[in-house]
């Protein structure tokens, strides 16, 4: 989680208020996105991953992400996706798109080729 910027994780864990040393090593993208969401009920969760799985990627939105950026497809999906964010619209790369269940309780979700 946020693994490429380190004083930006120094700062999370501050924020999220474990230890750095302890719990970083452990700690999931799910896990603080979840401990986000009690500190700041309000927050816009923006996961950006390598990570496609369809229980992650489900998960992500169970916990209150807005939106799932691939970090393949940053360079054609991440404007659109903070753009989303930032009007509390849910949004998901194309190509995970599918990973959602159809019946997904937030309606909005959309992937970068149907806008």
């Amino acid at each position: 989680m946020v693994g490429d910027y380190e004083p930006f994780r120094r700062f999370l864990c501050s924020a999220l208020r474990f230890s750095w040393m302890s719990d970083w090593a452990t700690l999931s993208g799910i896990e603080a996105a979840r401990r986000i969401r009690e500190l700041s009920p309000t927050s816009r969760i923006v996961f950006v991953t390598q990570e496609s799985s369809a229980e992650v990627v489900q998960d992500a939105f169970r916990v209150g992400a807005l939106v799932y950026v691939s970090k393949m497809q940053t360079g054609i999906d991440l404007l659109a996706a903070i753009d989303a964010a930032c009007q509390a619209r849910h949004f998901i790369s194309e190509g995970l798109a599918g990973l959602v269940p159809p019946n997904w309780p937030v309606e909005t979700c959309f992937s970068s080729s149907q806008e």
